[in-house]
């Protein structure tokens, strides 16, 4: 007689299954303990300012960052204080007397920077290493000295300043228009003048549109996936769109200054070389410079013009004033204004530039800090 044996998974997949809810469970408990229970009620910020209804709290908390609004981190600190118990183990701090801790290299920056490496390196914004950052620092800051900044600026003012005006002009003699989205020209201008000067090449998105629909959207696109990078543990799997397009041009044109060299942004992160070691950047490090340079540069400034401007044509005595203050220390029209000039002789336009960024912070949010072990008095 033979004995068929066949086999079940009937108690191996109940005991999987067990162990797995079981697992699950535990998990859950030990987040609600790290993130609730332990930092509200157990832990050291436990008798800091912050709301009592804690569920609340922490709805209205996340639907907020997930909504992308800054201006609940104000309305904390206004409500209750300078110093607020944020969430879990982060304190928010709204003081200008704490400054002079947390802007040092005593209090590491949060592995929040992280997020933003490019081209799988740390950059200078984003390297959270105090002997790497230095070491960036060394070779980067070069490209912003007063020599270099001294030879860009003709590039800054054909491409920006004299470029946004030509273009404007233009489509008003050509009877295409002569109503304007300044708040889309500024991004344009602004991305030209920063890609001529840090990738080598003006994609001239000033005078055409799809092309700036085009590689503005991948900035767009590259900020959404900031923001995910900051709500993911596995951030790095998610790609930057701006890397795909940009990274190759710039590889381009360093293959290129190899036999012709040019003067500008580019050009000096190429040439750069550490004092301390001779080291240079590599080419990686060099993109990732660029693309930062790119991605920090254009909206903060393109806002900023924008929320200026719009500030001005609310109040016209102001626009009144800046205007007669150009055309008094520099009548010619036809002549640039040099930026130290400009600087030195513009002191209404600059308090009202410095005004601007006041009130419309166009990088709203925190910059986090740790509080080393211990703590640091």
């Amino acid at each position: 007689m033979s004995l068929e044996v066949t086999p079940s998974l009937s108690s191996g997949t109940y005991f999987n299954l067990q162990t797995f809810g079981a697992l699950s469970i535990a998990l859950i408990l030990y987040a609600v303990y790290k993130t609730v229970i332990y930092p509200y009620y157990l832990g050291p910020l436990r008798n800091l300012p912050r709301p009592k209804n804690i569920i609340k709290y922490m709805y209205e908390l996340y639907t907020k960052r997930l909504g992308g609004d800054a201006e609940h981190l104000l309305q904390y600190s206004l409500k209750y204080g300078p110093v607020v118990h944020y969430f879990g183990n982060v304190v928010l701090l709204n003081d200008l007397s704490f400054k002079k801790y947390w802007m040092t290299y005593k209090f590491k920056k949060s592995i929040f920077y992280s997020t933003l490496d490019m081209s799988g390196n740390p950059n200078l914004f984003s390297a959270i290493e105090k002997d790497y950052h230095s070491k960036i620092k060394r070779l980067v800051l070069p490209a912003f000295s007063v020599k270099t900044l001294d030879i860009i600026e003709k590039t800054v003012y054909d491409i920006g300043s004299e470029g946004l005006v030509s273009h404007i002009q233009s489509v008003i003699k050509s009877g295409q228009n002569d109503v304007f989205d300044l708040f889309h020209l500024f991004h344009c201008s602004t991305f030209d003048v920063i890609t001529q000067l840090v990738f080598g090449t003006n994609f001239d998105t000033i005078s055409d549109k799809a092309k700036a629909d085009y590689y503005i959207s991948a900035l767009g696109d590259t900020q959404k996936a900031v923001f995910w990078r900051t709500m993911i543990p596995f951030y790095k799997l998610i790609p930057f769109p701006m890397e795909k397009l940009f990274k190759p041009v710039i590889f381009e044109n360093i293959k290129l200054r190899e036999n012709n060299p040019h003067p500008d942004i580019l050009q000096s992160l190429i040439d750069s070389k550490d004092p301390e070691t001779g080291e240079k950047l590599t080419n990686e490090q060099i993109a990732a410079e660029c693309m930062t340079l790119l991605f920090a540069g254009m909206d903060t400034t393109a806002n900023t013009l924008t929320w200026t401007l719009y500030e001005l044509l609310k109040n016209p005595d102001i626009y009144d004033l800046v205007e007669k203050e150009i055309l008094e220390e520099f009548p010619n029209f036809n002549e640039p204004i040099p930026v130290e000039k400009a600087k030195s002789n513009l002191k209404y336009l600059e308090a009202v530039l410095l005004e601007s960024m006041r009130l419309y912070p166009v990088v709203p949010g925190g910059l986090p800090r740790v509080v080393p072990e211990g703590g640091k008095r």
